[in-house]
């Protein structure tokens, strides 16, 4: 303690000594100095002592009105939420929440109020893949606590926060600036109360397990896919889905089994590396066809056709936004007849964009790459008519195995398989997930390159062939670890499923449709002598073989091959190549100039015809054409 005995007058009032004084937080000490400091003041007259104590009293008197102050702050600023609930509960600073609502009692009047119902944050959901967050909300409307999910960026600005009107919440232009503030306070004053999970809108195999059957994370409920989730789950009798699939197995028919082992195969191409890919099973009406599908989803979901089953009229994004959610679980599309128009025949950009396993790069609302959504299932779908067509270009068709139905109906009793189906689902799939669990990723890599190597032959392309292990792969292990009947799919059963890679070629695919095309429309290629009449080109043979070419007019078969749907340019180069086209001797072009029928000479493509007595055609060196 400071000796005041020697300290002048002048500084006996000063606010160095007061504050030094008011600032002692020790009271008794602080007494101390105040009658050390009126005495050291008495020695200077009854005057300066009476001034002093004033002075004293007046700044003892300011120290307590700033301590209630300071008291009455803390005290406000430490409300806690009062609702009669079994939420936990929660700080909410200077708001007042109870059964009345939400307000804030040291506000102006007008700005008062943030919501008249209890409403509070309860949860916050991190989705994994996107690093977003969302809130669960709890509010209290006409005698009932409900729940409901939204968007952080919603709570969080007073232009979007209107938007929960549409829920029940009570909210108005004028309170949205109050409400947005108080959950706001609420999230942060109980940072470390309010719990956080892990959520993830993408099925199938995560770090922990599979989404949904083994996996701690939880579905990102938003509305988007909230029914599709909801299908994933078990309805019915396991024993009665068993008992129908084990006898409809022993009827040795090859579509079920096929479906069910393209749905089980769907969740073994991340274990192994392998792309996505189609299966298709086509066939007449009535036969059955749609019930292979249902058959196929039912050990999922619900196999009622239009909830887990999609349908072909769907958009390609609104396609790949349900196979992003679907991830590593089967896609299932029911009648191709649906979408078969709006492609004309030409499946191949579909194909593509579902076996690439990833969506299109798209900007969002900043000018910046939003999410790019990505899978790795197999899609399965059926049809009247098969997939592949003249139009399908030769990658599409090693994405896909095709089936075409055998004689005679599948089910017995169509009707009343449906109606099995749609009581009894959900259950294999589950036991499925801990078959793999238990076996391993690396077990089932290793049976599927030894199905590959067994099955490996020159006929039919590696991709196509790879597909077709990983479904022998599921349908041996759905055999002896669920229907334990002994009854395996065999190659020799699936073989008609692939293409023969001599098909393959888009090229020879192009040539095949060109000869067809000149066919169709030979009158255009005869010299009728009418000048009135279309010319398209002309027949033509080879000086020195005889050998029949036919010559057409460069944007006639640039037009072909455009309504085909190939690549000039790429025919070309491999006509030129297999000595199909004839090119200029000596010069670069590939096209020449061939005298038409009206005795003016255009610029045409060459092509030979097809000779009887060869398969492959050689370049005739020196060969002129007549003009």
């Amino acid at each position: 303690m400071r000796d005041y005995g020697e300290l002048p007058k002048d500084k006996l009032f000063s606010d160095e000594i007061i504050n030094e004084i008011m600032d002692e937080p020790d009271g008794v000490t602080r007494e101390q100095m105040k009658f050390a400091l009126i005495d050291r003041a008495a020695e200077f007259g009854k005057k300066t002592e009476s001034r002093m104590e004033s002075i004293l009293k007046a700044a003892e008197k300011e120290l307590k009105e700033a301590k209630q102050e300071t008291s009455k702050k803390t005290n406000d600023f430490d409300h806690e939420t009062d609702f009669d609930c079994d939420y936990p509960v929660l700080k909410c600073g200077y708001w007042v929440a109870d059964m009345r609502g939400i307000q804030n009692p040291s506000a102006a009047t007008v700005d008062r109020y943030a919501c008249p119902h209890p409403i509070l944050p309860i949860q916050i959901i991190t989705n994994i893949e996107e690093g977003t967050q969302k809130v669960k909300l709890a509010f209290y409307r006409s005698g009932r606590w409900m729940e409901q999910i939204v968007r952080k960026s919603i709570i969080s600005s007073r232009n979007k926060i209107t938007e929960l009107s549409d829920i029940g919440i009570s909210v108005t232009s004028e309170s949205a600036k109050n409400l947005v503030k108080y959950l706001s306070d609420v999230e942060t004053l109980n940072f470390d109360t309010i719990p956080e999970i892990k959520a993830t809108a993408k099925m199938g195999w995560a770090e922990d397990g599979f989404v949904p059957y083994t996996s701690n994370l939880e579905f990102d409920k938003d509305g988007r896919f909230d029914s599709l989730y909801n299908t994933l789950q078990s309805e019915g009798s396991y024993k009665k889905w068993k008992d129908f699939v084990c006898e409809l197995r022993k009827s040795g028919r090859i579509e079920p089994r096929l479906a069910m082992a393209a749905s089980f195969a769907s969740v073994l191409l991340k274990p192994c590396g392998l792309l996505p890919f189609w299966v298709n099973i086509w066939g007449k009406t009535g036969g059955g066809k749609s019930i292979c599908c249902m058959l196929a989803a039912s050990v999922w979901a619900d196999s009622e056709i239009g909830k887990y089953i999609s349908k072909f009229d769907s958009t390609i994004p609104a396609f790949e936004a349900r196979a992003g959610f679907l991830n590593h679980l089967p896609f299932i599309i029911d009648d191709t007849a649906e979408v078969r128009r709006r492609l004309k025949d030409d499946f191949s950009q579909l194909i593509y964009q579902l076996a690439s396993g990833e969506g299109k790069e798209r900007s969002n609302v900043k000018l910046g790459l939003a999410y790019k959504t990505t899978w790795n299932n197999t899609i399965i779908c059926s049809g009247e008519s098969p997939i592949i067509t003249e139009q399908l270009q030769g990658g599409a068709v090693n994405r896909l195995l095709e089936y075409e139905m055998d004689e005679g109906d599948i089910f017995q009793d169509g009707q009343a398989a449906a109606a099995l189906l749609k009581s009894n689902y959900g259950f294999a799939g589950a036991k499925f997930i801990d078959v793999i669990s238990s076996l391993g990723f690396d077990k089932i890599l290793e049976l599927q390159q030894e199905f590959f190597n067994k099955i490996k032959c020159e006929t039919y392309e590696e991709k196509q062939l790879r597909s077709l292990s990983i479904l022998l792969v599921a349908d041996k292990i759905a055999t002896e670890y669920i229907f334990n009947d002994g009854i395996y799919l065999s190659f020799n059963e699936l073989e008609k499923t692939l293409t023969d890679k001599n098909t393959l070629s888009e090229n020879e695919r192009c040539y095949e449709y060109i000869l067809g095309e000149v066919s169709v429309n030979s009158n255009k290629f005869m010299e009728s002598g009418d000048r009135f009449t279309e010319t398209w080109g002309k027949y033509m043979k080879l000086n020195d073989t005889g050998e029949e070419c036919i010559a057409i007019l460069s944007n006639v078969l640039n037009r072909m091959c455009a309504q085909g749907g190939y690549s000039l340019k790429a025919f070309v180069a491999w006509a030129n190549k297999k000595g199909i086209l004839q090119c200029d001797k000596n010069a670069k072009k590939t096209s020449k100039l061939v005298k038409m029928p009206d005795g003016h000479p255009q610029r045409c493509y060459v092509i030979r015809l097809p000779n009887s007595k060869t398969e492959e055609f050689l370049p005739e060196e020196g060969a002129e054409l007549l003009l």
